[in-house]
């Protein structure tokens, strides 16, 4: 009999150092040609848009395809989970592990850059996702010290001050981007503003990508009528909205 898990079920279950170990061998075996993972595919209709994305992990014994919708300002999560067989395994709710899954590939990633020593993190953002990347730092580094700039102000610092006592870490409401960033280079502020220059030329070239994307998509809707709003990503509630999904 296949699992249902909402949303409650997996925040009550998942645990970040099972995600990233699970991330790491998958990460491995795609590397290997072992695993395999299909580009997202996404589906318009009128007011509403359907994303699906599908992948093998044979060492996880399982292939499965993650679901999303967007519509009426809201997304949903979904995951169907398959034994090798091909019998119907799990149904989750995705959002909070879609959250986890995020943060433990930041993890898998710092953790092959082998940093020596107490690192310094900087994070640029408090949304959904900013605390779960913090977490997955956390277990691979050693942290000594955490640095978040996010453009509301009050948020930024209650996201410092939870940080601080969930992780035990020294956490600082860094000004700016640009003072988050300094505490990561001896060189001091001038290497931080060459970072962030570069930085920003990468979005502005991957703004032209999304703007031509997004005129393809505006015709699409003129010609079928179709009026999905796009997702807030800098929303600091944003996702926080749908944790508890009805599957009706």
């Amino acid at each position: 009999m296949a699992l249902i898990l909402r949303e409650s079920d997996v925040q009550d279950l998942i645990e970040m150092d099972e995600v990233i170990a699970s991330l790491e061998q998958a990460m491995r075996e795609l590397g290997e040609g072992e695993a395999q993972n299909e580009p997202r595919r996404r589906a318009f209709a009128p007011g509403g848009l359907l994303n699906v994305l599908f992948a093998s992990f044979p060492g996880g014994k399982c292939t499965g395809l993650k679901a999303y919708t967007v519509a009426n300002g809201r997304v949903r999560f979904l995951v169907a989970m398959f034994r090798l067989d091909g019998a119907l395994e799990a149904l989750i709710e995705s959002d909070f592990m879609g959250a986890y899954r995020t943060g433990a590939a930041t993890a898998v990633a710092a953790k092959a850059l082998g940093l020596p020593g107490p690192a310094t993190v900087a994070l640029i953002g408090s949304g959904w996702q900013a605390a779960t990347q913090a977490l997955a730092l956390s277990r691979v580094l050693e942290l000594k010290e955490l640095r978040v700039f996010s453009r509301n102000a009050d948020r930024r610092a209650a996201f410092a001050a939870e940080q601080e006592e969930q992780l035990g870490v020294p956490t600082i409401a860094a000004p700016s981007a640009e003072a988050a960033v300094a505490a990561l280079f001896e060189a001091g502020p001038e290497a931080a503003e060459h970072l962030l220059k570069a930085a920003q030329e990468l979005l502005l070239a991957a703004k032209a990508v999304v703007d031509a994307g997004e005129r393809a998509v505006e015709a699409h809707r003129s010609a079928t009528d179709a009026t999905a709003p796009a997702p807030d990503e800098d929303a600091p509630s944003g996702r926080g909205r749908v944790r508890h999904i009805d599957l009706a």
